[in-house]
């Protein structure tokens, strides 16, 4: 594969900022781009009093970062706000500044800012990107922004598939290897037939190939997935879905034939979810999702200005045990645009 050398750039400190919290989930506030993080308690907590982390850029979309443990950054799809570009930002947990800025193949194709965009941090400096670029193909590329540079990987799969959300459910699913890793892209994609359900496929990042599918619109899987997280340890996807009335629980699908369906556990005070955004402890085996939560049986609107504010449920996907920390019962959420476990 060819390699592109990159140019950084890197935000510049006077001295060095202390090491960030860890065991807790960080967002991008959707007021002003600032970040924050939400200790166990539910409490919020700015980091460099809630500045903005990327003045000249926005953000692109709900869930289009990922945090690399190894370094402490969280990463992130933003456009240039002079020129059409796609970054890809590193921005630093400790002190909210961005260390590391990428121009990316990535463009934008059409109206809809985002859309077939995904990026997941594989670890050891290492972030995988997916987009459409100027031909109009879907292509993936990993990106080493330390090491200033980029490797293209597969380009035009997803040609005969539809999308149908801005940010569709998808998770990736590393292979490591000696000599390179291997990426396995799983997502949801709509269903040939019949109309309005969906399948769950899982393409090949270096290849390009769709090495399975199964649909999930049946009797025995009937449940959208919202979010969509691999664990390694139980080699099975962690989903969070909607049944019906809107109540959000978690689930499990195995990797392997015959992907079996599982039913982890329901969310007892939950409502929707909060445009689907979900992480997942992959140390600790839990998957974190942010919903509304209940107290008036109505969705507050995300600012958690009223109802019964919002929730953070994690569910340990070995115990089933289930978790529910209310982040904002009187207001002050933060609107995050993201949720990360670091």
């Amino acid at each position: 594969m060819a390699l592109i050398v990159l140019q950084l750039v890197h935000a510049a400190t006077s001295s060095p900022p202390p090491p960030p919290v860890s065991g807790v989930i960080y967002a991008l506030s959707q007021r002003n781009d600032s970040l924050l993080y939400y200790d166990k308690t539910g409490a919020l907590h700015m980091i460099n009093s809630g500045a903005p982390v990327a003045p000249g850029f926005n953000p692109i979309g709900p869930q289009q970062t990922c945090i690399d443990a190894d370094e402490a950054i969280m990463y992130m799809l933003a456009l240039n706000r002079t020129a059409p570009i796609t970054m890809l930002l590193g921005v630093s947990l400790s002190d909210a500044l961005i260390h590391m800025s990428v121009v990316t193949p990535i463009v934008q194709q059409g109206a809809l800012i985002g859309a077939g965009e995904t990026i997941d941090c594989v670890g050891n400096g290492v972030v995988i990107v997916t987009g459409q670029v100027a031909d109009g193909k879907h292509a993936a590329f990993e990106i080493a922004p330390s090491i200033g540079s980029i490797t293209p990987l597969a380009s035009g799969f997803l040609s005969n598939e539809t999308l149908q959300l801005l940010d569709y459910a998808h998770t990736l699913q590393l292979v490591r290897k000696n000599t390179k890793n291997d990426y396995i892209m799983w997502l949801v994609v709509a269903a040939a037939t019949p109309p309005n359900t969906w399948d769950l496929v899982a393409i090949d990042l270096r290849s390009g190939a769709t090495t399975q599918r199964l649909h999930i619109g049946g009797t025995t899987r009937a449940v959208f997935p919202h979010t969509l997280s691999y664990d390694q340890h139980i080699d099975a996807l962690i989903a969070v879905g909607l049944a019906t009335g809107l109540s959000p629980l978690f689930f499990s699908i195995d990797a392997k034939p015959p992907h079996k369906y599982s039913v982890l556990a329901t969310i007892p005070h939950g409502y929707s979810v909060m445009n689907g955004l979900s992480t997942y402890d992959s140390k600790g085996g839990v998957a974190y999702t942010l919903v509304d939560n209940d107290g008036n049986g109505n969705s507050n609107g995300g600012g958690g200005g009223g109802g019964g504010g919002q929730l953070i449920v994690g569910v340990c996907a070995a115990t089933k045990a289930v978790t529910e920390i209310p982040i904002c019962p009187g207001g002050g959420c933060g609107s995050p645009f993201n949720i990360d476990f670091f």
